[in-house]
């Protein structure tokens, strides 16, 4: 199976893993996103795709557009998760114009039914 990350490249100083994990542990969304990347790009050793979804998850619900991007090419793809469209379409929704183009693409496919429960899963997130 091959993850597709699209905002990976060249994302990432100089800075190891280790180096990284006290700043993301701290709740740092753009240490977790960082670190997120590394593991997913396999900087600092193998790629692990659910250790990158783990720390873009982290991040993705601090706000970070970058990994709620990730999120929604994870769930719409269905890469190291199980494929689940309406939760690929709020992640596309949360992170704005960065998946502008994947929304508008699926928000041709997805049901009116599909694009309110996404909404609503929005809504929720940003209650909290």
């Amino acid at each position: 199976m091959v993850l597709i990350f699209e905002l990976l490249v060249g994302c990432v100083s100089n800075t190891d893993k280790e180096a990284l994990k006290p700043e993301s542990e701290t709740k740092d969304a753009k240490a977790q996103y960082n670190l997120g990347a590394m593991y997913s790009n396999g900087r600092d050793g193998a790629r692990d795709y659910a250790e990158a979804l783990e720390w873009f998850r982290k991040a993705a619900q601090q706000g970070d557009p970058d990994a709620q991007y990730n999120l929604c090419v994870a769930y719409r793809q269905g890469n190291e998760v199980s494929q689940d469209s309406v939760e690929a379409y709020k992640w596309c929704i949360l992170a704005g114009s960065k998946a502008s183009q994947i929304r508008m693409s699926m928000a041709r496919t997805l049901s009116p039914k599909q694009m309110a429960e996404a909404e609503d899963r929005v809504a929720q997130f940003r209650a909290k």
